[in-house]
């Protein structure tokens, strides 16, 4: 009977100490900076963070439809930017023609991938979006805000 409570207390012991060490270091690798906003009508997030496996300077930066998944095939980005502070940071300077319109990927689409970004602490950050769904244009601004771990 001993022998039993001995093994389980082992047991337990063993496994506290293998989900904290996974909790510190799963805490470590995520708790980088990180920016999100989402658009007022609800069909847009925007996230800008550093990523984990990089340089420390290293940012991505995505947007997620987040409206109605039936619509997706009816919405083209025209073109996308980020602003720090008022000023063109990144992004397409001018907008598409026509033809070059993507069809926008239901999970995410990328606008920034960037080695070398300045810090963005203190910032303003939005990200503007050009867009057109049903043959109606829109314009959507993001402003991003810092998430406090």
């Amino acid at each position: 009977m001993a022998g039993k409570r001995l093994f389980l207390f082992i047991l337990i012991a063993v496994l506290l100490i293998a989900v904290t060490g996974w909790k510190i270091y799963d805490y470590r690798q995520w708790n980088y900076p990180r920016w999100e906003g989402a658009s007022d009508d609800g069909n847009w997030k925007a996230v800008i963070a550093q990523d984990k496996n990089a340089m420390k300077d290293s940012l991505f930066g995505n947007v997620y439809w987040k409206g109605n998944k039936n619509e997706v095939s009816k919405t083209y980005i025209k073109f996308i930017q980020l602003r720090v502070d008022g000023k063109y940071y990144i992004g397409d300077k001018k907008k598409r023609t026509e033809k070059s319109q993507q069809k926008i990927n239901p999970m995410n689409l990328s606008f920034l991938d960037w080695d070398g970004a300045e810090s963005f602490e203190n910032k303003k950050l939005v990200v503007e979006l050009h867009w057109k769904k049903n043959g109606q244009e829109k314009n959507t601004k993001i402003e991003l805000k810092k998430v406090e771990e």
